[in-house]
């Protein structure tokens, strides 16, 4: 009965992956053992002229969630680094990733930069048991989750952006 299942498991994994192994242009990646890990998100917005640095630390405030715990690790003139943590999907099973990540907002003459970098995940459950206390890097390769886990950490910059516009 456990070869049933673990075979179930292994083929409904298979069946949900990407199809093809492409990253987003915006992605970097860093070498791993076994492929690559996701290394950064980069992206970058017009910038309306009347943005100021205080209109990005309020926007970051309103959409960056880190437990309660301070989310601004840098403030300069230019560059904002925030702290954040966000909780994926949960698949069949209750397990759900939460994803660590540091987000750095570099104010430019005509644009915003944003950066997600050290980005991590933990697996948790949705009974709410806390996550693993080691997080690890998020693979790239074929049934690693990595096209799970873009989708619900690619929404951070995008409201950040949004916040910024309204």
């Amino acid at each position: 009965m456990k070869k049933l299942v673990g075979l179930c498991l292994f083929a409904l994994m298979s069946i949900s992956a990407k199809a093809n192994n492409e990253l987003p242009s915006y992605a970097t990646t860093e070498p791993a053992k076994h492929g690559e890990y996701l290394k950064s998100l980069e992206y970058s917005f017009s910038k309306l002229e009347s943005t100021t640095k205080d209109d990005v630390l309020i926007c970051l405030a309103d959409v960056i969630e880190n437990n309660d715990k301070q989310i601004i690790k840098l403030d300069t003139q230019k560059v904002i680094v925030a702290i954040g943590s966000i909780r994926g999907k949960g698949n069949f099973i209750g397990v759900v990733p939460v994803i660590r990540y540091n987000l750095k907002v570099s104010l430019n003459d005509n644009n915003i930069g944003m950066s997600l970098y050290n980005i991590k995940q933990a697996m948790d459950d949705e009974f709410g048991n806390k996550p693993e206390t080691s997080y690890s890097k998020i693979g790239t390769w074929k049934n690693s989750g990595i096209y799970k886990i873009l989708p619900v950490i690619e929404k951070i910059p995008n409201e950040v952006n949004a916040c910024l516009n309204q």
